[in-house]
């Protein structure tokens, strides 16, 4: 986990997709998904990313995919009834 978390930071953006060993994506890791860790719960930061966001924030195993062939009105009709910020 810790591996995204510097990823997020050294390439300046919000948020990374988790993506399985098979390459297909699985999650949506960003710094809201650490909202309530505790000092408690530090262990937590030792579980691969898709350990973590099953257990502490589990809509993000569930992203939002649209393709490049999606027009805008489709994605923005997904962002505003999934109630998410990010489609990949």
């Amino acid at each position: 986990m810790l591996f995204a978390i510097k990823t997020i930071a050294k390439e300046h953006v919000s948020a990374v997709p988790v993506i399985d060993e098979f390459g297909r994506l699985v999650g949506n890791f960003s710094a809201s998904d650490l909202k309530g860790l505790y000092t408690e719960q530090w262990p937590s930061f030792r579980l691969r990313v898709d350990e973590y966001l099953a257990k502490h924030s589990p809509n993000a195993t569930k992203p939002i995919v649209v393709y490049h062939d999606t027009k805008l009105k489709d994605v923005v009709k997904e962002l505003v009834e999934s109630r998410v910020h990010r489609v990949w």
